[in-house]
């Protein structure tokens, strides 16, 4: 950070970066209008949609198909996060599914790790009627029973019971 007072009196008096000549007042202040904010602010705003439509445009005719050109479909559409439909499986690895319903629950101890037991009130059955229990055991090659664990997909019926 330069003086301003050192540039005006004892170097050449002009900015360092651009070399333009400072005025005698170092504090200058010019009113911002407020209509040519706003004008600023809506054609921001156009840009940007028009670049959206650009972009979705671009992805339908890419795909070669019209799957989710209504704005539903795989993945959610191009709904509130307005994600792209998938070309290949390859990259569905990178895209997040939520369902509200579905609860993933991980580090689950052998001895409780059967879909009855996790259906039972003391588990995930207090919290409302469940539809599908998924169960996943880790096999470790070492044979460690403490390191043994489980993980569970745990689907309600209601999306409000999770």
């Amino acid at each position: 950070m330069w003086c301003w007072h050192r540039i005006r009196e004892s170097e050449s008096g002009l900015c360092p970066a651009c070399r333009t000549p400072y005025g005698d007042d170092p504090h200058e202040f010019s009113a911002v209008d407020v209509e040519e904010v706003l004008k600023a602010n809506k054609e921001k705003a156009a840009a940007e949609k028009r670049e959206r439509e650009r972009l979705r445009q671009q992805s339908i005719s890419g795909s070669g198909s019209d799957v989710g050109s209504d704005g539903e479909g795989a993945g959610g559409g191009l709904g509130r996060g307005q994600m792209d439909l998938p070309k290949d499986r390859t990259q569905l690895a990178n895209m997040r599914v939520i369902r509200r319903n579905l609860v993933y629950a991980v580090g689950l101890p052998p001895p409780i790790a059967s879909e009855e037991t996790l259906r039972r009130p003391e588990y995930f059955g207090q919290y409302g009627k469940l539809s599908k229990i998924v169960l996943n055991r880790n096999n470790t090659t070492t044979g460690d029973p403490r390191r043994a664990s489980a993980s569970a997909y745990v689907t309600f019926v209601h999306k409000e019971d999770t």
